[in-house]
C-alpha cells in the first residue's frame, strides 16, 4: 500500500472494468441503471445558474482557482455558493467526504468529459479524458508522515459533451490492494512509474 501511496502522489490510478474481473458484474448492473435515468438534453446550468462560475474553473486548464476558497468549500461538506436559481425545478446535491476513492465511470462518448486535478509531485493541472468502463482510484487527502500536515487533491469533472453517469465507493485500502492483485498489469504499471521517478534500479532487480 505503500507503493501504491506513493504511486498517487504523482497519479489518478486509472484502468478499464474489463482489466478487474471483480468489478465486471457491479459495471453491468450500474449500466442497467443508467438508462432509467438517463436524461436527454440534460443541461445543469438550467437547474442552477449560480454555480457558472464553477464549471468555468472546471472547464478551464489554467489551474488558476481559489484555492482557499474551495478548501473552505471542502471542509462545509457542499457547495453552500449554489443556489440553485435556474430556469427548471431545484435538484439536491450532496458530497460524501472520504479519503480513498473508487469510481466507476459510464459516458456514452469517450473524451466528452474528463477529470483535472492538481499533481502533488509537480504541481502541474493534469486533464485526464473519460471513457466508458473507466475504473478510476485517488485520495482526496495526503498526509505527510513527518508533520503530519495534511493537504488536498485538488480536483473536478468538466462534462461538456457527453452524458457522464459515475458511482463512486470509499474504498478501504485492503479492498484496493485485492483489486489491484487481481487487475491485469495494474502493479506492472505502479512499479515502472516507482523505477521511472526514483531510478531505483537495484529495487527492480530484486521483483
Amino acid at each position: 500500500m505503500e507503493l501504491f501511496d506513493s504511486y498517487l502522489t504523482r497519479n489518478v490510478f486509472e484502468t478499464s472494468v474489463e482489466n478487474v474481473p471483480p468489478l465486471i458484474p457491479l459495471f453491468k448492473a450500474f449500466e442497467k441503471q443508467k438508462k432509467k435515468h438517463l436524461i436527454k438534453g440534460f443541461n445543469a446550468s438550467d437547474f442552477d445558474e449560480s454555480c457558472q462560475s464553477y464549471y468555468e474553473d472546471s472547464a478551464s486548464m489554467s489551474g488558476d482557482f481559489d484555492q482557499d476558497f474551495y478548501a473552505r468549500v471542502e471542509a462545509g461538506g457542499r457547495n453552500r455558493e449554489c443556489l440553485y436559481d435556474g430556469r427548471e425545478q431545484d435538484i439536491k446535491t450532496f458530497l460524501n467526504q472520504v479519503t480513498y476513492r473508487m469510481y466507476l465511470l459510464s459516458v456514452d462518448l469517450d473524451g466528452g468529459s474528463s477529470f483535472k486535478y492538481i499533481s502533488k509531485s509537480d504541481g502541474k493541472l493534469k486533464n485526464v479524458p473519460d471513457f466508458n468502463g473507466a475504473v478510476r482510484i485517488f485520495t482526496n487527502t495526503f498526509k505527510d508522515k513527518s508533520t503530519g500536515r495534511k493537504t488536498n487533491l485538488w480536483h473536478t469533472v468538466v462534462s461538456e459533451t457527453a452524458h457522464r453517469f459515475s458511482i463512486g465507493f470509499e474504498i478501504p485500502s485492503e479492498q484496493i490492494v485485492a483489486l489491484l492483485d487481481s487487475c491485469e498489469g495494474c502493479w506492472e504499471e505502479i512499479l515502472w512509474d516507482y523505477y521511472r521517478t526514483s531510478q531505483n534500479e537495484a529495487f527492480i532487480d530484486k521483483l
